[in-house]
């Protein structure tokens, strides 16, 4: 069986201006990414469009921007120490639509989790739409 459990399942950015950089979630929440599968796993993740009451923001791993695209960055942060307390992480890497790894060779057990941080970087303007809001992140698990 491969499977991937994501802990807390939902994140809150709250009120976010227009523009910032890096914004972190409410609590700057630590992602618990687990193998509750039976074999080595590897991890990949995504990112998806935000999308609001009258515009779409546009994830990009390019520079952010305004009209007409409202191109957006969402980030993730693996915490290197592999630990809740996620005292020490990797580079930021910027997502867009495609999967890339999170995370190689992990084992089912718990103590083998992943731990990773978001990162959310806003348009440098909203086009007048001040809505909140929602994306997707998603965290996949394939055979190691």
């Amino acid at each position: 069986v491969i499977s991937v459990s994501v802990s807390p399942g939902s994140v809150a950015y709250g009120t976010v201006g227009v523009p910032t950089v890096d914004n972190v979630p409410t609590g700057d929440t630590i992602i618990n990414a687990n193998n509750n599968g039976g074999i080595p796993e590897t991890f990949n993740i995504k990112g998806a469009n935000a999308t609001g009451t009258t515009k779409t923001w546009t994830i990009t791993t390019g520079a952010v921007g305004g009209t007409p695209d409202y191109n957006y960055n969402h980030k993730f942060n693996l915490c290197t120490d592999n630990a809740l307390a996620c005292t020490t992480t990797a580079g930021l890497n910027t997502m867009d639509t495609n999967y890339e790894a999170l995370a190689t060779d992990v084992h089912p057990t718990a103590s083998d989790s992943r731990y990773f941080k978001l990162r959310l970087s806003t348009p440098t303007e909203t086009g007048g739409d001040t809505s909140v809001h929602s994306t997707t992140v998603t965290v996949q698990a394939v055979a190691f």
